[in-house]
């Protein structure tokens, strides 16, 4: 099931991909991994010089034997690449079927970030803790 749904994530990425107008990959830069309970997904596109982040992150669950988000609760979590933190503020719901999402932006004009090839995703819940390993797609 976990294969299933971090495969679904990487297709339906790629495609996004495909469907841009901008062939330049420094454009648009997705980042994917998994763990045992979670996956994350961080996606960078550089529209007009505004940098937009984009970070989703999803409990990865068996449908017939885990209550899902009942038995998680809120959730913390901290992103960690050499040039950008991204940490919540304070603890967060899951949305639907598990998920949280945030994005934001930020001037690409006034910041020179260099995209490395991986990212550390760090999730804490209900006192336990998971640090996923994000690789870029090249």
């Amino acid at each position: 099931m976990k294969k299933i749904i971090f495969l679904m994530i990487l297709i339906l990425s790629m495609f996004q991909l495909g469907c841009t107008n901008s062939g330049d990959s420094e454009d648009n830069i997705i980042y994917l991994g998994n763990s045992e309970t979670w996956l994350g997904t961080f996606t960078v596109s550089n529209i007009d010089s505004i940098y937009y982040n984009s970070l989703v992150i999803q409990h990865v669950f068996d449908e017939k034997t885990d209550s899902q988000k009942e038995s998680i609760g809120k959730i913390e979590y901290k992103l960690i690449g050499d040039d950008m933190t991204f940490e919540s503020s304070f603890p967060q719901n899951l949305e639907g079927t598990g998920y949280f999402h945030v994005g934001s932006k930020t001037s690409a004009d006034f910041f020179d970030i260099e995209f490395k090839d991986s990212m550390k995703l760090t999730v804490l819940w209900n006192g336990k803790e998971e640090t996923i390993d994000l690789v870029r797609l090249k």
